[in-house]
């Protein structure tokens, strides 16, 4: 990883088109639906993608506290807020705290460590990465 990176140039975070619309989805957008229990959506991925997982978080409870060095993943916001805390791993004073919501997508690039918590009542998220899970490139961390 470059010396001179900055921590806001490895936050990248996109909204979804809420509600269903499928002449969207035609056109390579992706949307979601918070039903009345569970959320729904359609997604078309950025990249070819290799690894999925269902992550539920359950309010004040961190999840995550680790970084990868090789390995991206994408977080969909399917239900809830979510706050998401970043340290990049070569500079440990870069820091910095977003709330994502409902419909939200983040992209996280390797360097940064992250933590994730959900806020106001419980959450749900689905993450997909076009790397598969690696067990030597995920490093457990608290910062």
């Amino acid at each position: 990883m470059k010396d001179n990176i900055k921590l806001d140039d490895l936050i990248k975070v996109a909204k979804f088109h809420k509600g269903r619309d499928l002449d969207l989805l035609a056109k390579g957008e992706s949307f979601y639906e918070n039903g009345d229990i569970y959320p729904s959506g359609c997604f078309n991925f950025p990249e070819n993608i290799r690894f999925v997982g269902l992550n539920v978080y359950k309010q004040g409870v961190p999840r995550g506290c680790h970084y990868h060095l090789h390995k991206s993943e994408y977080t969909y916001i399917l239900k809830g807020e979510i706050k998401a805390e970043f340290v990049l791993i070569n500079d440990t004073s870069q820091r910095k705290e977003i709330i994502l919501h409902e419909g939200d997508v983040i992209h996280f690039l390797p360097g940064q460590h992250h933590t994730l918590t959900a806020i106001n009542g419980d959450a749900i998220a689905l993450e997909a990465s076009p790397q598969i899970y690696d067990a030597n490139d995920h490093y457990k961390t608290s910062m």
